[in-house]
């Protein structure tokens, strides 16, 4: 239900730019949450090369440092670049080729990530059963791991759907 009504987002309604720029701020938060979280080391140079296989960013250490050194300022930080970088492609391609583009890759990247999804969960169903034999219950064990594999789906989509918003050049009629 989830999944298609935000298929219907995309399709019908004109806020695919909206999605596709709340798909970059997630992605972008957690890529700061996992390279540089409250306690313990960061790894600028992880975060930044995430950045560039995401975002088509290559922030240096300064850029990523500067203004503070606290967990939510470099989110901030990052979160900025990233919507800068969203604008910039924005105002390059213009309102409508911007929004076609949005659109025809969220909706690839969704319809792939759902057909792969109901794969793995045919996959789930035809061995759930050998889990009996592991004292487990297996319905118990099929909602489990069927809503891990929706969370991992749902991940997915915005990683794979912002990297292309990012990284694909539409080719327009002129080139």
């Amino acid at each position: 239900k989830e999944i298609y009504s935000l298929r219907n987002e995309i399709l019908e309604g004109g806020e695919v730019i909206s999605v596709a720029r709340d798909f970059a701020a997630n992605v972008a938060e957690a890529l700061c949450h996992e390279y540089a979280p409250e306690r313990g080391e960061w790894d600028l140079d992880g975060l930044g090369e995430q950045m560039g296989y995401h975002f088509g960013l290559r922030p240096t250490h300064e850029q990523l440092t500067a203004g503070g050194s606290s967990p939510q300022a470099l989110a901030d930080r990052v979160e900025a670049m990233v919507d800068e970088a969203f604008e910039a492609k924005h105002q390059r391609l213009g309102q409508e080729l911007f929004e076609a583009h949005c659109r025809i890759l969220l909706l690839r990247v969704l319809d792939d990530q759902w057909k792969d999804h109901l794969t793995a969960l045919e996959h789930l169903r035809d061995g759930i059963g050998l889990r009996g034999y592991g004292q487990r219950d297996p319905k118990q064990e099929y909602k489990r791991e069927s809503f891990d594999l929706f969370a991992g789906m749902k991940e997915r989509i915005e990683n794979e759907g912002t990297r292309l918003v990012f990284l694909v050049e539409p080719i327009t009629a002129e080139q």
